[in-house]
This record gives structure tokens, C-alpha cells and sequence, in this order.
């Protein structure tokens, strides 16, 4: 073999392990991206568990749990959160409540937040037979997609097992707010049928004009990771999660309160605005309450009025 061969052959080898090495340091980056957002999750919910004991000592945690679970849908595992009845009079007309929590969030946020007077403790205080369940629903930025639909109906069934559930209201706040809007009417028909009414906090009817008009980049990237695409790379799954185009598979007779911070930024007073514009035009009872704050959790006597609007409400019409 000539000079000029074995430099050839040299230089190819270079390129061979050139490549390789690229390979792996690409490799390399996305497991320790993906071991860092897994550590981040970690600490969210060390800290939020923290919290937890700190705010709900002794007596206040009687009845709490969090309880794991397998998918039905496709074997992996989750988790929610339950805080039983603080009293149970031996009815058989039980509500449940179910909240969705906001993004980078955990089934733990109306446990903790806000940090005076947790949302949990304000509505159970005034609602003591009251049953909160606070679902996972598939990590911390899932925006309500096929999966999360299906976990949210799996749990709620298991609660619907152990206790008689009559009436199901839902509630949550930012994308939680947004979730709870939607699952409205994409929850399983049997669920459906007892939803009775939301408290949706700082949410939009419309998921494609939220994707493209919010200033916030986290917001658009959370979207995209929950439902795999931007809004016009995947348009029939943010159309089907916009209750502004789905109101006719909405049940007659649903209540919404809808909780709009005034000086919120990310998901701004006109989404809520323009909502209640489309519930009331289809004749769906409908409160508005204005918080005078930034865009994250209010204080937890807001959602204790628009529970009660829900409530009291559907109760006098079936009177």
C-alpha cells in the first residue's frame, strides 16, 4: 500500500469515528435531557409533598391519598390524588370534584396552592361531603390529549366504585382551566352524563388562537409536547379541544363560572371574555369572576364562588 492509500485509508477510518462520536454525543444529550426533566419532576413533587405535610398536619390530612395506578389505555403508570369526604352522613347523592392542575404543575397543586388557604381546604370546609379528586394526567404538560382523556376517565370510574357519585364538577386552572373546559365533553358518556358543571380559571375556548396569540414561548412548547405539534401542524386535535366549536356536545344544562385575572398576560381577560360570550349564546348558565391579579392560582374564595354558582345554582333548577 502507497503513501497516498494509507493516508485515504486513515482519513476514512477518522471519518468512521467522527461520525460515531457524533452519534453518541447526540445520544448523550438526549438521555441527560431526558434524566434532567425526570429530576426536575422529582423535586417538584419532593418540594410539593413538603408543603403538603406542612399545611395539612395532623387532622387536616385524614382522609388524603395519593394512589397509583396502571393505564387501561396502554399499561404506564400514574397517579392521583384523593381527599376523601370530611363527612359522610350516610347519603347517597355524593359530588365529586375533579381538578385539573396548570402546566410544570402536580396532581398536588389544589392541595397546596394557594399557600394560605389551599383550594382543597377553602371548598371542603364549606362542602365538607365534598370528594376532590386531582388527577395526574399523564405528566405535567399533557394539555388534556387522547391519553390524558383516558386516564382522567379511568380514575374517575375507580372513584365512582367506591363511592356513590351523583354530581361531578370540574375545575382547574391555566391549562388545567383550558383541560377542564374540554373534558366537558370529551369525557366517557357515563361520566358525562353527571357533570353537572365547571370552574374553569384563567382557560380558552379557543386552543389555535391561544397557541398563536399568547406571548408565552413555555406555553406554545407545552402545547406542542402535550399534543405533538404546533396548532397548524395538527389542527384537528386543537379544533376538538376548543369548546367555542364543540359547544353542541356540551349537555343542556351545564353551568360554567369562568375566573379571569385582570391583569393576566399569558392567557389574557379576552379569551375568558370572548368565551362567555359563546356559552351564554348557547344557553349555558354562565357566571363571570374577575380576579384582580397575574396569571397562576387565585385565591381559593374564588373557585369556592364559582363552585357554589355550580352548585346552588343546579340545584334551585332541579327543584
Amino acid at each position: 500500500m502507497n503513501n497516498r492509500a494509507l493516508l485515504i485509508f486513515l482519513l476514512v477510518v477518522a471519518l468512521v469515528f467522527d461520525c460515531a462520536g457524533v452519534v453518541f454525543w447526540v445520544l448523550f444529550l438526549k438521555q441527560s435531557s431526558k434524566v434532567q426533566k425526570l429530576q426536575k419532576e422529582r423535586t417538584v413533587m419532593v418540594t410539593n409533598m413538603a408543603a403538603l405535610r406542612s399545611i395539612n398536619s395532623g387532622a387536616k390530612a385524614f382522609g388524603l391519598e395519593n394512589q397509583n395506578f396502571v393505564s387501561r389505555l396502554d399499561g404506564v403508570l400514574g397517579s392521583y390524588t384523593v381527599a376523601a369526604p370530611l363527612l359522610l352522613d350516610g347519603s347517597k347523592e355524593l359530588t365529586l370534584l375533579v381538578y385539573l392542575h396548570g402546566m410544570r404543575a402536580t396532581s398536588l397543586e389544589p392541595f397546596i396552592e394557594p399557600k394560605r388557604a389551599p383550594i382543597v381546604q377553602t371548598v371542603q370546609g364549606h362542602y365538607p361531603g365534598l370528594i376532590v379528586l386531582s388527577p395526574s394526567y399523564r405528566a405535567n404538560c399533557s394539555w388534556a390529549n387522547p391519553s390524558a382523556i383516558a386516564d382522567i376517565d379511568q380514575n374517575i370510574h375507580e372513584l365512582m366504585m367506591r363511592y356513590p357519585v351523583a354530581k361531578i364538577v370540574l375545575m382547574g386552572t391555566s391549562m388545567g382551566g383550558c383541560s377542564s373546559l374540554a373534558y366537558s365533553y370529551l369525557a366517557a358518556d357515563d361520566i358525562k352524563e353527571k357533570i353537572v358543571g365547571v370552574v374553569s380559571s384563567e382557560g380558552a375556548g379557543d386552543w389555535a388562537e391561544l397557541f398563536h396569540k399568547t406571548p408565552s414561548s413555555l406555553v406554545q412548547a407545552g402545547m406542542v409536547e402535550g399534543l405533538g405539534g404546533t396548532a397548524d401542524a395538527a389542527p384537528a386535535l386543537y379544533q376538538e379541544r376548543s369548546i367555542n366549536t364543540n359547544l353542541n356536545r356540551v349537555k343542556p344544562g351545564t353551568r360554567f363560572a369562568l375566573i379571569s385575572a385582570s391583569e393576566d398576560t399569558i392567557i389574557p381577560p379576552i379569551f375568558q371574555k370572548e368565551l362567555e360570550q359563546k356559552l351564554q349564546g348557547h344557553n349555558l348558565p354562565t357566571t363571570f369572576i374577575v380576579v384582580p391579579e397575574k396569571h397562576g392560582v387565585p385565591q381559593a374564595g374564588y373557585y369556592l364562588q364559582g363552585l357554589k354558582f355550580v352548585l346552588e345554582g343546579y340545584e334551585g333548577t332541579q327543584k
